[in-house]
């Protein structure tokens, strides 16, 4: 039986149904259950009601002592990762009548999601419009009937609330783009292989930590890409590839700059390649031989991932995101007394829908140590504000998030005057 399958089950058997949950999970059951079943949402439950509006979807929202127990009240933990403590006290108060969403049953919810998506709000032709703009230039972005395959031209963040997809209609646009930034240009996919002598001049940098379980191995295929860890002076954890704690570093700083660590180590402790570039260790540009003879054969002086569109302008997306009011004020502060001609791009960053996130990308090297002194300098500024201040920001990755503006920023104030192409961001496992 499937898991949606079960979840009907449990419905035939309860005459009222709350969802415990009202974030990306719960929303997603709400429209599932309200477009496939009869059952009767008396509301959302949430651990607190008031970090949470007091509605979701017209339902209210309430917290688990307020729910009077009844034979017919059913429950349905709709929770990304359900913690131990949730699950008992849900066990002690409905004893059978409760259903918890797990992995599974949350993959078969989200796949049933996009298909509705699709369909409701016509978001295949949208995507669609998109993709005929520039399915000449780029004949590999072709059009999929899924929106995660559609994401060849624009990441969409954020696709689960359905009264966002106004916005994207109006928003996530090449024209949008084009008004943000200038022309998008997208490097051609193809299969030659690229000039020996070349390949030594390209060094691409994957960022891994002692957290996650990347092999260094695996990439050795590629001569161009090493393999870095971040964070390194913070463990004894060692795997076989280079360390961010060797030479000129900032290795301890790995909880507020994450891998910015490593753009700094391979700023400050390597030299004399033509492009030089980073990357996660889940997630990669689509870059192979024959886009790194594209990059020399169009004298492309940056090669970006595809950038993501956001459902919030890029303000209201850093105000809720780790970087607080404050750090982004004091960044901005900074960055104009740096250099007053950002002063019209930070506008125009701030009402825009686009950035380039991840902190990757592959740029000439004489533009890369052009990028990491303003950006560094930036970040440095901003440290001596706080420890002025006495103010201690330590282990959110308030500066990792900063990095991905800073960047952004950056590459709008002479995208047209560089050469710059996107690439696909691939995600690995």
């Amino acid at each position: 039986m499937s898991e949606l399958k079960q979840l009907n089950v449990f419905l035939e058997k309860c005459k009222k149904i709350y969802i415990y949950g009202a974030g990306k999970v719960g929303k997603s059951l709400f429209l599932y259950l309200t477009n496939n079943t009869g059952a009767n949402i008396v509301g959302f439950i949430v651990s607190n009601k008031f970090e949470n509006d007091a509605y979701c979807y017209g339902k209210q929202v309430f917290q688990l002592s307020e729910i009077i127990i009844e034979e017919e009240v059913g429950v349905i933990v709709a929770i990304q990762e359900i913690p131990f403590q949730i699950r008992q006290r849900c066990f002690e108060k409905f004893e059978k009548n409760i259903l918890f969403m797990y992995a599974q049953l949350q993959k078969e919810l989200l796949r049933w999601q996009q298909k509705w998506l699709c369909s409701q709000y016509n978001v295949d032709q949208m995507v669609y419009a998109l993709e005929a703009d520039v399915k000449k230039k780029d004949p590999a972005c072709i059009y999929l009937k899924n929106l995660q395959e559609a994401r060849n031209i624009f990441r969409i963040y954020g696709l689960e609330d359905i009264g966002q997809f106004p916005r994207i209609r109006e928003h996530c646009t090449l024209k949008e783009f084009q008004k943000e930034y200038g022309i998008m240009e997208l490097i051609n996919y193809g299969s030659h292989t690229i000039n020996s002598d070349r390949k030594r001049n390209v060094e691409i940098y994957i960022v891994t930590s002692h957290l996650d379980n990347m092999n260094p191995d695996a990439q050795k295929q590629d001569s161009y890409k090493k393999v870095i860890q971040v964070g390194a002076e913070m463990t004894q954890i060692r795997k076989r590839c280079l360390l961010d704690n060797v030479g000129e570093n900032i290795s301890l700083k790995n909880q507020e700059y994450c891998e910015c660590t490593g753009l700094y180590w391979i700023w400050k402790n390597t030299n004399g390649q033509d492009y030089v570039g980073l990357e996660h260790y889940r997630r990669r540009m689509k870059i192979d031989d024959f886009i790194i003879e594209e990059i020399y054969r169009n004298n492309i002086d940056i090669l970006m991932p595809i950038p993501q569109f956001g459902i919030l302008t890029n303000l209201e997306f850093i105000n809720r995101s780790l970087v607080t009011i404050a750090d982004w004020a004091i960044t901005k502060e900074i960055i104009i007394n740096m250099d007053r001609s950002y002063a019209d791009i930070l506008t125009r960053y701030e009402n825009g829908y686009f950035y380039f996130s991840c902190n990757i990308g592959l740029l000439k090297r004489a533009l890369f140590d052009e990028y990491c002194e303003f950006a560094f300098s930036v970040a440095e500024q901003l440290e001596h504000y706080y420890a002025s201040n006495n103010i201690i920001r330590k282990g959110d990755r308030y500066m990792g998030f900063i990095f991905e503006h800073i960047f952004s920023l950056f590459i709008m104030k002479s995208y047209e005057q560089w050469n710059i192409y996107c690439t696909d961001l691939l995600w690995c496992e």
